[in-house]
């Protein structure tokens, strides 16, 4: 198995000066070597010299792209029609739901996976919060209240959607109006079902948070495993959920199971996530971290 493409990560690379992810430092690299090297060997895991060291490749990259995201995601940084400056806006403001429900739009159009040179790709989810305008018009609020007014705005801008972008994550979606009406709705309904799109994603002090907000999404049109992972692992990097995961949430996967399989061999899914969650813990990384190198590591 070899191969000598260079490493590139699923989400997109940064680095506040020059756009790209930094490497990290000689001393944490070497350290992050031997800990996986000693975690794998423990593990009995028998792929090649080459391929760990590729693999250890690709998490040092995603630990320095999650270090980076608070930076990435700075205010300052970021255009005064961002969605995730919008979102930002709305939670210093106090409005959790307010908050959440942009986020859920920003998670649907996939704003965390987005290519900036793909036109529209960053601004898809601020077009439609703002109505194609300057300011927000389809607030939490207008569209709690008067949900069929959403709807029949849909139908009359299909030209206007017609030119909105989705993420890599999202790159399946639709912009016709009743398949984006059908998503919105299904958020509609769960969160009222909650008590408002604030209340959807609290949970009890002492529940696993992202694990049962993970099961609680599943009503959600559309987001199947990779868009309930990224729009929690989006709140948790907004400071909008305290929160981490437990496992790469492998069931439903693709490049991650992919990866999973091929650093442990073909085994039963709960068997590979039991592995994936052990290897974090023994390395000292997110489930985040990991579950973003085993996919990238696997192409």
């Amino acid at each position: 198995m070899a191969r000598t493409r260079r490493p590139k990560l699923c989400v997109p690379e940064y680095d506040p000066g020059s756009g790209k992810v930094k490497s990290a430092p000689a001393a944490k690299k070497d350290a992050m070597k031997r800990r996986v090297h000693r975690a794998l060997d423990e593990q009995g895991v028998a792929v090649s010299l080459e391929e760990r060291e590729r693999f250890v490749d690709f998490l040092n990259r995603s630990i320095r792209y999650r270090e980076l995201v608070t930076q990435q995601w700075a205010k300052h940084r970021l255009g005064d029609g961002d969605i995730i400056r919008l979102i930002q806006v709305a939670g210093d403001s106090g409005d959790l739901d307010e908050a959440i429900w942009r986020s859920f739009l920003a998670a649907h159009f996939g704003r965390p996976s987005a290519n900036r040179a793909v036109e529209n790709q960053l601004g898809s989810a601020s077009l439609l919060l703002c109505g194609f305008g300057s300011e927000p018009r389809w607030t939490w609020e207008r569209v709690s209240a008067r949900p069929n007014a959403l709807h029949s705005w849909l139908h009359e801008h299909a030209d206007d959607l017609a030119s909105l972008s989705f993420g890599n994550h999202r790159k399946y979606e639709s912009q016709k109006p009743d398949l984006l009406w059908e998503v919105i709705e299904s958020f509609i309904e769960l969160a009222e079902r909650h008590g408002g799109p604030g209340a959807l994603v609290t949970v009890a002090p002492g529940d696993d948070s992202f694990d049962v907000l993970y099961r609680r999404l599943l009503p959600l049109r559309r987001f199947g495993r990779t868009g309930r992972f990224d729009f929690l692992v989006m709140l948790i990097d907004l400071a909008l959920l305290l929160a981490e995961p437990t496992s790469c949430y492998l069931r439903g996967a693709t490049g991650p199971k992919q990866g999973a399989e091929l650093l442990w061999g073909k085994r039963p899914i709960a068997e590979l996530d039991c592995l994936a969650a052990e290897l974090a813990g023994q390395i000292g990384v997110s489930p985040i971290v990991l579950e973003d190198a085993l996919c990238c590591w696997q192409k």
